[in-house]
């Protein structure tokens, strides 16, 4: 299984995906007809915030699951795990990359169908059993949903491309490159050594 950034070329792969919920949401949407407006600008929108990764079989080429989220919200905005696919696996890593990309040391927010049976039930005690608690119900989209929240923890995070991917292809480009730059260390890091045109730090 590879799990990478979602593409525009990955929209109808990721709107097969999301169908695959269809029997399950329809049997619990106050107004199914909702539940689609404006998700091909959502989806858009997640690709180019580098705020959506798929989870795609290596010899199929097909999706398995999909995560989305939104880092100025500190919220996961979009969860789906094809029935085909090993569910447990695939979500967990998916919520591996999440949780990286949001910010641990705060609360993480979470809206999820708020389904009885199925694979919507499955999806939430998924998110139960990795620390995630209900707070409250609505209704989104003319859908019953969950709020669910992880709570911050204290755990100190890396510096690497792995927990800010935006700022990492912002930094790649030689005009914002803050060695090319002559910039300074960043702030909470420890020397091991300036070179030339690079640090190694802590």
């Amino acid at each position: 299984m590879l799990i990478r950034w979602a593409t525009k070329e990955d929209i109808p792969a990721w709107l097969g995906l999301s169908r695959e919920y269809d029997t399950y949401i329809s049997q619990i949407a106050t107004d199914f007809s909702k539940w689609y407006l404006g998700f091909e600008e959502y989806f858009n929108r997640k690709i180019e915030q580098y705020g959506a990764v798929m989870a795609v079989d290596r010899m199929s080429g097909n999706c398995n699951g999909a995560i989305a989220f939104s880092r100025s919200h500190n919220r996961n905005t979009f969860f789906a795990v094809s029935p085909k696919a090993k569910r447990k696996e695939t979500a967990e890593k998916l919520l591996k990359v999440a949780v990286r990309q949001l910010n641990s040391n705060q609360d993480i927010i979470l809206h999820i169908a708020d389904g009885k049976d199925g694979i919507l039930k499955d999806d939430i005690d998924f998110f139960k059993d990795n620390g995630f608690e209900i707070i409250h119900g609505m209704v989104l989209d003319g859908c019953p949903m969950l709020e669910l929240v992880r709570k911050a923890d204290n755990e100190k995070r890396p510096k690497s491309f792995h927990y800010n991917y935006p700022k990492f292809k912002k930094y790649e480009q030689k005009e914002f490159c803050p060695p090319c730059c002559a910039g300074s260390m960043p702030a909470g890091s420890e020397d091991i050594a300036e070179l030339e045109y690079s640090w190694a730090k802590l």
